[in-house]
């Protein structure tokens, strides 16, 4: 009776182990039900930003609206700009940029490069009107929250600055001022003779 009691208690000694394994062999199969689910699954497409008016054809469709006005408005968002800025990424300076339009000013905001050693930079900026078109001044850049050495800043300046000069409104509008908002901006002027 003994012997029976020793082996009946060398059986059960690690029932903590086998459930452990049963949980090993449980989650082993569910992550390949997962990947392999994955693999025959096919994701639904979504239109990409592309597919959605450009800038210039939006402020074309505002001008139409507004036919017979001497003074128009055109709104411009913030995801208009950043879409503008992420078409024509390969040439900006920025990598990934963003725009951010509060009251007070735009934030520009991209990587210094695509490499994980980049750091994060925030450029603000002020539009102003001159001559009826809208410029950009360049008010601040800040690299990781703290405000860019000048080097990094006249350089940074240069490039944006001649990049942003490219935006114009339409040919046809002599702007007169431009407001921002959270998350737009508006430009108003008048239509040339």
């Amino acid at each position: 009776m003994k012997r029976y009691d020793e082996e009946a208690e060398g059986k059960t000694r690690h029932p903590l182990l086998w459930v452990i394994v049963t949980l090993l062999i449980i989650f082993v199969l569910m992550l390949f039900g997962v990947f392999y689910l994955k693999s025959k699954i096919k994701m639904p497409s979504f239109p990409s930003r592309n597919n959605s008016l450009s800038l210039q054809e939006n402020i074309s469709k505002q001008l139409e609206g507004q036919t017979g006005e001497s003074i128009v408005s055109i709104r411009i968002s913030e995801n208009e700009l950043s879409s503008i800025l992420n078409a024509n990424s390969e040439e900006f300076t920025l990598k990934k940029p963003s725009v951010k339009i509060t009251p007070e000013k735009i934030i520009l905001s991209g990587k210094t490069s695509n490499s994980p050693l980049s750091f994060k930079v925030d450029v603000g900026i002020i539009p102003k009107v001159a001559d009826g078109k809208v410029l950009f001044e360049i008010k601040e850049i800040k690299t990781g929250g703290v405000s860019a050495p000048k080097v990094v800043t006249d350089e940074v300046n240069k490039n944006l600055s001649s990049y942003l000069s490219q935006f114009n409104i339409n040919d046809d509008v002599k702007v007169t001022e431009v407001k921002l908002y959270p998350d737009y901006l508006i430009a108003t002027g008048e239509r040339k003779t």
